[in-house]
Order: C-alpha cells, then sequence, then structure tokens
C-alpha cells in the first residue's frame, strides 16, 4: 500500500499535472514513517514464522508415534 501510495505520488511530481508546486513536507515524513512501521511489522512476522518453523522441525517431540494403548 506505501509503495503504491509512494509510485503515485513520485509520477504525479515527475509528470506534473500542470502543478508546479511541491508536496508539504509531512507527507514525505508520514510517507517515510508508514513504510517503516510496514517494513519493521514485515521482518518481525517473517522471524516468527522461521521461528516456529524452526521449533516444529528439531522438537524432540515430533514425529514420534504415541503408544499403541494410549487413546488421549
Amino acid at each position: 500500500m506505501v509503495a503504491g501510495v509512494l509510485l503515485w505520488w513520485n509520477y504525479r511530481e515527475i509528470f506534473g499535472r500542470g502543478s508546479t508546486r511541491r508536496a508539504p513536507r509531512w507527507v514525505a515524513i508520514v510517507l517515510a514513517a508508514a513504510a517503516l512501521l510496514a517494513s519493521t511489522g514485515t521482518t518481525v512476522q517473517a522471524i516468527r514464522i522461521g521461528h516456529s518453523g524452526a521449533t516444529a522441525v528439531w522438537s524432540d517431540d515430533m514425529g514420534t508415534p504415541a503408544p499403541a494403548g494410549n487413546k488421549d
């Protein structure tokens, strides 16, 4: 979403659309903060997913069948 807004914003500034007015500084700050927040969230989720997968693969109780008489 942030990348799409940045693309639109840059396209609008490059090709002018009849206006030579520059964007306010707060717009750039808000877009940069949104990009930072989105990238941080993506990184955190990738780490959590990787840790969960590694735990599932390397845990000792994975793949061992339950005792024959145990119905729990």
